[in-house]
């Protein structure tokens, strides 16, 4: 039963965080949509999104089981791929999404010179090195941000007691 209702609370989650983004996105000029398209095709923006599903799935994965550890290892697995499957399958959606969001943040004129930017040896060099370098930052962010949840829950706690709260 917890496993179905960790399951069904990370596909609402999942479900709900690109409406959210959707809605929040004005609409953009067409034109800027369509390089902002093409800067994310020649960043290999696809690639890197499911290489950071690989990478992310594993503590997503984790946290499944803490929710219901009454589930297999077989069972697992089977949300695993299932989960890796569905959240690949919408990926083209999110990056549609990202275009929206650099056509709103940039004219036309700077969206042309990130995309003329891209085809540069060094632009080259960004979109070759980015799948490694991301790799090498997740890990380093995920222990950054449980240390830094770690120290704030202390600190938290502390002030809470300070205020007579009983934790």
């Amino acid at each position: 039963m917890k496993a179905r209702a960790a399951c069904l609370g990370l596909a609402a989650l999942c479900l709900c965080l690109p409406a959210f983004a959707q809605d929040a996105t004005p609409p953009v000029d067409p034109a800027k949509l369509a390089v902002a398209a093409k800067i994310l095709e020649k960043t290999h923006a696809l690639d890197n999104m499911s290489a950071a599903l690989d990478t992310m799935i594993v503590p997503m994965v984790r946290n499944i089981k803490q929710q219901a550890p009454t589930l297999s290892d077989d069972q697992l697995k089977i949300i695993s791929d299932m989960l890796l499957e569905e959240m690949k399958a919408s990926m083209p959606k999110m990056l549609a999404l990202n275009a929206q969001v650099y056509a709103s943040h940039f004219s036309l004129e700077e969206l042309k010179s990130i995309e003329a930017f891209y085809e540069t040896p060094a632009g080259q060099k960004i979109v070759a090195e980015t799948p490694e370098i991301v790799k090498e930052v997740f890990p380093i962010g995920m222990a950054w941000g449980r240390q830094a949840a770690e120290d704030a829950m202390a600190r938290i706690t502390e002030k809470l007691r300070k205020q007579g709260v009983k934790i």
